[in-house]
């Protein structure tokens, strides 16, 4: 164990070499936890709290071990920080090994792709296509082809489909740029790296791939960070789905293909109008719940004439492309996307009997998904664990346990034999913190929540003179508190408004703004310092029973005798409160108030639960306590407020 404690241990490497950085017990003890499990090629379990440092806790023995190693993580961004940032530094250290950072195919430019798409916007004399113009010469001058170069064209632009690749349409070998692609290059680095980075969603999207088509080579160990998101991605991918924009991406597909490699044979422009015509109707026909409904027999009656006729023309478009798949290996491949479309449209698009599995639909505004979800993935979680036999799992996050137990994460994957570790923040939460719980608020279900609500709400961000984020668990409290705090005189943020990066960067450059959010900004959002000095949580964080998936596996619970709302409602709600809750105090200088705006945190039983599973604060129900902490703050903030004290903080909260 000698080299974690070299590295991270009192008068180690990193306390010689950076001055400002302070040894952590629980930081070298997680360290050396994951040391052993690489060496014994074993499964471990460790959920280290904010400030912990678990990024280097795994780095360096990761870095020390000689394996080769896939480290997968939560989103793109902490792929792009974790190999641009806290890899190098450790490097410059440690010395340096092979490194590669890999993406999913639809993150690398597509050569061929985009050949065929500036080619059809020429033939279709479309002109002013800025984005495309913008790709086009960014392509002459990159080197490994990754999109997020690009800060011109934003992350969610159109113009990204047309110029990137999936499994579906790309031509493999048979790919006249395939000298030249920059997925083969990035799989080829990662094949020849010794440790890899890579996120959750291409990790298990990946696994569908046949072993020809595989991006991610096998390794001797897999470090799975924040990896209480892993369990509902595996969960998505290994369903089936079929939306609107999918329709969409295939007709465009199949136009640009024909006119390229069978452009001597007529289709049927009918086609292409009638399979728009057609999403639109399902469109209209599906009912309009918000959010992911259940699919029922009367959802499937209405759409009956759509599901035939959209069964039919699917038959005449893959018939077709039957004919001249012999052409191309682009025709090949747009035929084995027409098979699937038509092969799940005939399972989504009717009522069937799924014994182990929930259909569902989501009508939006701008489209529409059908989708057959698993309720369970423990057994193909196990298989995938299986196909990579003899290697080394890491599981660890801030939030991975319910009171030190692992039971209900472990349950999801399948893991049974396992160690497991828990590391409680470092940070003082007895006086950087405050819980405050009003008491002046009726049920979340009585039709005066809301008015009290907002109104609690307006005096709170009046004490705290904005720093406010407010956590909502519905975009419709969301839009409701977006119209009800419309007149106050701080910066209103709010989710929708632009890019969720570049509202968390407005907001740490106001410094007195609010922003207001729900989804996915419970984690993740990073802000420390005083922009964040009050964190607002309207409700405790239970999933909507509704909620097809909730509502069927309840019921197979139930089935087995067990309770529902002990086994999956409760233990999930506190997981994500906990992610919430950790957005507020992000380094040793930081103080902030928790506001839990729900009063069944201590009017129900479960409340205690939920109590003790956030940060040891003091708590209070009276307003006083937060006015006097608020302005203890500022007298505290003023000794604090040095240039290099400032610094200071922010280096030990990144290592």
């Amino acid at each position: 164990m000698g080299k974690c404690t070299d590295v991270l241990g009192q008068a180690g490497l990193l306390q010689t070499a950076i001055p400002e950085f302070i040894p952590r017990q629980a930081q070298l003890k997680m360290a050396i936890d994951i040391e052993i499990a690489l060496k014994q090629r074993s499964v471990l379990l460790v959920e280290a709290g904010t400030g912990t440092g678990k990024t280097f806790a795994y780095l360096v023995p990761a870095l020390e071990s000689g394996l080769k190693i896939i480290i997968s993580t939560g989103s793109r961004q902490l792929q792009d920080q974790l190999y641009q940032t806290d890899l190098p530094r450790l490097m410059q250290l440690l010395g340096h090994v092979t490194r590669s950072l890999l993406k999913g195919r639809s993150n690398y430019l597509c050569l061929y792709r985009l050949t065929q798409t500036v080619d059809y916007y020429n033939n279709q004399l479309v002109q002013n296509f800025a984005d495309l113009d913008r790709v086009k010469q960014w392509s002459y001058a990159t080197q490994v082809g990754d999109i997020a170069e690009l800060t011109d064209v934003s992350e969610d632009a159109a113009v990204w489909t047309s110029v990137t690749s999936t499994i579906e349409n790309c031509l493999g070998g048979n790919c006249p740029d395939f000298q030249n692609c920059y997925v083969v290059k990035a799989r080829q680095r990662a094949q020849e790296a010794q440790l890899v980075v890579i996120n959750h969603h291409l990790f298990i999207a990946d696994s569908l791939s046949d072993e020809n088509n595989t991006l991610i080579p096998h390794a001797d160990a897999y470090i799975i960070d924040e990896a209480h998101q892993l369990p509902d991605i595996a969960t998505r991918f290994w369903g089936i789905e079929l939306s609107a924009h999918a329709l969409q991406d295939f007709m465009r597909d199949f136009r640009t293909q024909w006119r390229e490699d069978a452009g001597d044979v007529a289709v049927k422009e009918e086609w292409f109008v009638a399979i728009s015509a057609l999403s639109k109707q399902i469109h209209q026909q599906l009912p309009e719940d918000s959010g992911r409904s259940r699919f029922t027999a009367e959802v499937s009656a209405q759409l009956n004439e759509a599901e035939q006729k959209f069964k039919s023309v699917m038959r005449q478009i893959v018939d077709w492309l039957q004919l001249m798949q012999a052409r191309s290996r682009g025709l090949e491949r747009l035929y084995e996307r027409a098979l699937s479309i038509l092969l799940n449209a005939e399972q989504l698009l009717h009522l069937g009997h799924e014994e182990d599995a929930v259909h569902w639909y989501d009508r939006s505004q701008s489209g529409w998904r059908l989708g057959i979800t698993p309720l369970a993935i423990d057994k193909k979680f196990q298989d995938f664990m299986q196909s990579r036999q003899g290697a080394a799992w890491v599981f660890t996050s801030a939030t991975l346990a319910v009171h030190q137990d692992f039971s209900y994460y472990a349950g999801r994957l399948g893991l049974h034999d396992f160690c497991s570790s828990v590391f409680a923040s470092p940070f003082d939460y007895a006086t950087q913190g405050l819980l405050y719980a009003p008491r002046n608020l009726p049920n979340p279900r009585h039709q005066e929540y809301s008015r009290s609500l907002f109104a609690e709400i307006r005096w709170l961000i009046t004490v705290s003179q904005g720093r406010t984020f407010l956590l909502f668990t519905s975009h419709r409290v969301l839009k409701e508190a977006t119209e009800a705090l419309a007149d106050l005189p701080w910066p209103l943020l709010i989710q929708g408004q632009k890019p969720r990066h570049a509202l968390v960067e407005d907001f740490k450059q106001s410094g007195k703004a609010v922003l207001l959010a729900t989804g996915s900004f419970w984690e993740g959002v990073d802000v420390p310092g005083e922009a964040l000095s009050l964190l607002v949580i309207d409700r405790l964080p239970f999933a909507p029973p509704t909620d097809p998936w909730i509502e069927a596996r309840s019921r197979s619970l139930k089935a087995q005798g067990l309770s529902a709302f002990n086994e999956l409602q409760l233990p999930a709600a506190m997981m994500m409160l906990k992610q919430g809750a950790g957005r507020l105090i992000r380094t040793m200088n930081d103080r902030g108030v928790l506001v839990i705006a729900d009063p069944r945190l201590y009017m129900c039983n479960y409340g205690q639960q939920f109590l003790q599973a956030l940060p040891p604060m003091p708590r209070t129900h009276e307003r006083n306590r937060v006015q006097q902490f608020f302005a203890d703050t500022a007298i505290k903030t003023s000794a604090n407020n040095a240039p290099e004290l400032q610094a200071l903080s922010q280096e030990n909260r990144q290592i």
